[in-house]
């Protein structure tokens, strides 16, 4: 699965960061979460859940790139942000402080990780 999302900055530059994604069902709904950036989305089918998160995915990015609060939001989740490198949380370090991921990992069992290379768009 690839997803995508389309945002919209002024200088169009980004930097590109895998992200991990967990994909489960929950109640007869599939869900996409990915817990770098604390967003989810989801569906009756793989291709809706992933039409969710992309959606929610870029309505996350435009959001905060037109309040200018990415880079806080950024911070905010445990990203380490540098001037030229920025990274997501491992997975260590989120599963300590993210009860949503421990429930997925521990609680649910049956999920699918799998990891992403997205554009991140730079502020």
């Amino acid at each position: 699965m690839r997803v995508k999302a389309k945002f919209k900055n002024k200088t169009g530059n980004s930097f590109e960061v895998d992200l991990e994604l967990y994909t489960f069902i929950q109640d007869g709904i599939r869900i996409i979460y990915a817990p770098a950036l604390d967003l989810s989305g989801y569906g009756k089918t793989a291709e809706d859940s992933k039409k969710s998160f992309e959606e929610t995915m870029t309505e996350f990015l435009n959001y905060t790139i037109s309040n200018g609060t990415l880079t806080g939001e950024l911070k905010r989740l445990g990203w380490h942000i540098q001037k030229h490198l920025s990274t997501p949380p491992t997975t260590e370090e989120l599963i300590s402080s993210n009860s949503q991921l421990k429930e997925i990992i521990i609680g649910t069992g049956t999920y699918k990780k799998h990891t992403e290379r997205i554009s991140i768009p730079t502020c």
